[in-house]
């Protein structure tokens, strides 16, 4: 139980940092798009590809974020059915859910590590200010590694919790005090 609660801390730490990264890019979103704005009303020149930056940038944004959300628990799960059956098989719909889930994250993830690679072997840019993609390819890929291995521990924790007689919730109780 000790273990699994070191990695867990130490996931929930490096979400912590990466969603840091989320909110700089967001920031750095909303400060081109302001100059843009002044730029083409106050000085009718507006600034080279906004539509590239905007892209790019939100896609850093959104894949730091994203595992960030899983380890909060804020992804929308429907468990209505789930709940007409009994404890144990609630369980075992959690984990076969999970895991379905697990292996999605995980091939996402593979693909754009593929990607990434592919563009920074190609020389891909984009269209207008000419930026390569490979380094924004690289975040998304990095984020959804990490919405995997949180997703994977997050599953482990509730099982050896599970295996131990103590609810998640419990733990977090236990925990908090």
């Amino acid at each position: 139980m000790k273990a699994i609660t070191a990695v867990r801390n130490i996931v929930r730490q490096i979400n912590n940092g990466l969603c840091r990264f989320s909110c700089l890019a967001f920031v750095i979103i909303l400060g081109y798009t302001v100059c843009h704005i002044v730029g083409r009303v106050a000085f009718n020149s507006p600034t080279r590809g906004i539509t590239d930056v905007v892209g790019l940038f939100s896609a850093a944004s959104f894949a730091f974020c994203v595992s960030w959300v899983e380890k909060e628990g804020g992804h929308i799960r429907v468990d209505f059915i789930a709940e007409l059956f009994p404890g144990k098989a609630q369980r075992v719909i959690y984990v076969l859910v999970e895991s379905l889930g697990i292996a999605v994250v995980a091939i996402i993830a593979w693909r754009f590590g593929l990607y990434a690679l592919g563009a920074l072997r190609n020389g891909n840019t984009t269209s207008t200010v000419f930026w390569p993609y490979w380094p924004f390819a690289i975040c998304v890929f990095i984020g959804f590694v990490m919405y995997f291995i949180t997703a994977l521990v997050n599953t482990v924790y509730k099982v050896v919790c599970w295996s131990c007689g103590v609810t998640p919730e419990e733990k977090k109780e236990v925990q908090a005090v």
